[in-house]
């Protein structure tokens, strides 16, 4: 079994010397072919143990495996015949999936960086759609992300990654990486027909309303300002006005939608700038 990381798992079943006991040990060896020569490369002084892990290989190389028992009288080992020999290629370790990102009209996987692996292939399936597509192959062993530019908004997407090896013959591929969901952010709206009208002391600020959105922000910028300053944060879609004490005697306002997910907090174009005079 390829453990990855330039190592492989050596297994067999428990070998009883008689009824109530097992043999003395094992000795694990090892050749680069099948009908080479076979190098002693561990001995195991414990008749319950049933696996090895070889390490320090060469990824992409294929290695052939013996097992045989022992067992000890008179001071000196006593070997079993040889077990068939059982091969397996070295496969670099499987990828991690660390992060994946929605923003507006792109998704952005990232993973580790997998020693032995030439590059990645990222794998896409939609919800309700039950099998995977390859969407991309990266041929750079140092590139650890991809952006998708090809999702549709509102969609649930599902991502998984698997590293490949270019061997002399062929090329090899590791498992799957763990599967990661997320969806793709709906696009936010810019509110439009903004309108600001000066009363006796107060500013009445209006606009339409937009789809996908949690809420509104105000900002206000006069002449004292170095750039504009948030005015309020208006929570719900169907809020369509707020009132400001005013104190001064021009301002010119804007406003954007905005969506929580998650932690972070996407705001869509601010709107033209209107400008209002007591």
């Amino acid at each position: 079994k390829s453990e990855g990381n330039e190592s492989l798992k050596v297994t067999w079943k428990k070998v009883k010397a008689s009824k109530n006991r097992y043999v003395k040990g094992y000795a694990i060896y090892r050749s680069t072919s099948e009908n080479g020569k076979y190098r002693k490369i561990k001995t195991i002084n414990k008749g319950t143990t049933t696996s090895y892990v070889d390490k320090g290989l060469v990824t992409g190389n294929t290695y052939y495996y013996k097992v045989r028992t022992f067992c000890t009288s008179g001071g000196k080992k006593i070997y079993s015949d040889y077990s068939d020999p059982a091969s397996m290629q070295v496969l670099p370790g499987k990828p991690s999936i660390q992060v994946v990102a929605a923003n507006y009209n792109t998704i952005t996987v990232s993973w580790k960086k997998v020693e032995g692996c030439d590059g990645y292939r990222v794998y896409r399936r939609a919800q309700g759609v039950f099998s995977y597509t390859k969407i991309a192959t990266i041929r750079d062993e140092s590139e650890t992300d991809y952006v998708d530019k090809t999702t549709k908004k509102g969609t649930t997407y599902y991502y998984m990654i698997a590293g490949y090896h270019n061997g002399r013959k062929k090329v090899t591929y590791t498992d799957a990486s763990n599967i990661v969901k997320v969806t793709a952010l709906e696009t936010l709206y810019t509110p439009q027909n903004l309108k600001v009208t000066a009363e006796q002391g107060t500013v009445q600020i209006t606009w339409e309303s937009t789809e996908h959105t949690d809420g509104y922000i105000i900002e206000r910028k006069t002449a004292n300002d170095a750039d504009y300053q948030m005015v309020a944060k208006v929570e719900g879609a169907d809020i369509t006005s707020y009132t400001q004490d005013n104190n001064v005697t021009t301002a010119d306002y804007r406003i954007c939608s905005y969506r929580k997910y998650g932690k972070k907090v996407y705001q869509s174009k601010f709107s033209e700038i209107v400008t209002c005079q007591l």
